[in-house]
C-alpha cells in the first residue's frame, strides 16, 4: 500500500500554479473549467500531500472500526488525499460481474457428460466464445 500511496497519490497532487494560474484581465472561467479546476482545491491538496499523511497515519495508533467507509469518510478533513486513496479502494467490488459470467459458461460447458474435457480445451472453448461475442457474431 504505501508504494500505491507513493506513486499513485502522493505524487499526484498537481502544481497550483500550472492548474489555475493568476487571471488577470481573463474572461470568467467556463462551467467546465470551474469543474475540473475549482478554486483553492490543488493548493489545499498540494499542502496536505507535503505532510505525507500516510506517515501520519501509519505511526497513530490503531482504532477498532466497524466500517471502514464511514471512518475514513469521517477523517476527510484530518487525512484528504489518504481517505481519498482508502474509498477508491475500499469501493472496488469483491468480484465482477464479467467473472461470474465467465465461471457460469464454463459450467454450461462442463456438463455431465463433457466432464472429461481438458482445461486446455476448456479454456480454448471460453476464450473462442468471448472472441466470437466481441466480434458481435454470436
Amino acid at each position: 500500500m504505501k508504494k500505491f500511496w507513493e506513486d499513485v497519490y502522493l505524487t499526484a497532487a498537481p502544481e497550483t500554479d500550472q492548474i489555475n494560474p493568476t487571471r488577470d484581465n481573463q474572461p470568467e472561467p467556463s462551467n467546465l473549467e470551474q469543474f475540473l479546476h475549482p478554486p483553492g482545491f490543488f493548493s489545499q491538496h498540494q499542502t496536505s500531500a507535503a505532510r505525507d499523511e500516510y506517515q501520519e497515519y501509519i505511526k497513530a495508533p490503531p482504532v477498532p472500526c466497524d466500517n471502514p467507509l464511514e471512518w475514513w469518510g469521517a477523517r476527510r478533513t484530518e487525512f484528504p488525499i489518504l481517505s481519498q486513496m482508502a474509498l477508491d479502494v475500499l469501493s472496488i467490488p469483491l468480484m465482477s460481474a464479467e467473472c461470474e459470467r465467465v465461471f457460469s459458461a464454463a459450467k454450461i460447458l462442463v456438463s455431465d457428460r463433457r466432464s472429461s474435457l481438458s482445461e486446455q480445451v476448456i479454456e480454448a472453448s471460453m476464450v473462442l466464445r468471448y472472441w466470437l461475442k466481441a466480434a458481435g457474431i454470436i
